[in-house]
């Protein structure tokens, strides 16, 4: 009866898993209307796709947007998944700095190889950004 349990438990876990990676795979939802706090989430990548836009960190649409620098630093830095808050005041402006940038969308892509999001070259690391209003 243990053996059975322990796949229950294992089963239970991979689909939460599961759940939660597909997030950062799907497409955006750019029909958000209303606003909530935000969050970024950068994660370090092998390279950027190929018919993709890297921008460089120092790029000033990059520069102009404190949390989108902070992201990309802890995740470049750190060479893992870093994670910022974007209070409610600020999720606009975020979202208006964003528009701004070039965007990697699925149907950009020739492959399921590269997610979606935006690509942005830190010290000799490519970080894919993705940004999302919380509920």
């Amino acid at each position: 009866m243990v053996p059975m349990r322990r796949v229950g438990v294992a089963l239970a876990v991979l689909v939460v898993l599961a759940g939660c990676s597909g997030a950062l795979h799907e497409q955006p939802d750019t029909s958000i209307d209303d606003t909530g706090d935000g969050q970024f989430t950068g994660e370090v990548v092998p390279e950027a796709p190929p018919n993709a836009t890297a921008v460089n960190y120092t790029d000033e649409r990059v520069q102009a947007n404190e949390y989108l620098r902070e992201v990309v630093r802890k995740a470049g830095n750190e060479s893992a998944d870093g994670y910022v808050g974007v209070p409610d005041s600020a999720v606009e402006e975020t979202k208006a700095d964003l528009a701004e940038l070039p965007l990697y969308t699925i149907e950009e892509s020739e492959s399921s190889e590269y997610d979606w999001g935006y690509y942005v070259r830190y010290e000799g690391t490519v970080v894919r950004v993705v940004f999302a209003v919380l509920d």
